[in-house]
């Protein structure tokens, strides 16, 4: 999906910032917002820490859209966005 290196950046929602991550070819996760912009930019520097923040690639677009349009209360298929759940820990998936 993604072809960028690691990195991560943080997107305006209805609810605060949030943050997305990417790893090369695919999604590493999204972060929903913290207390404000600089505990969410902490919490994922903390959380994708071998990353650096810098601007989406245009893969991440549609992600970041659905993520806004689903906390801003609107319909969004969040189904579809494939993420490498290899990584995540079982009870989580």
């Amino acid at each position: 999906m993604v072809t960028d290196p690691l990195g991560w950046t943080l997107f305006a929602t209805a609810l605060g910032p949030c943050a997305i991550a990417w790893d090369g070819v695919e999604l590493a996760g999204v972060s929903l917002p913290e207390r404000d912009e600089a505990a969410t930019r902490a919490r994922a520097a903390r959380r994708w820490g071998r990353s650096r923040e810098r601007p989406a690639p245009t893969p991440v677009s549609p992600v970041i859209e659905a993520v806004v349009t689903y906390l801003d209360g609107g319909p969004a298929e969040l189904g579809a966005i494939a993420l490498p759940l290899e990584r995540v820990p079982a009870f989580a998936r």
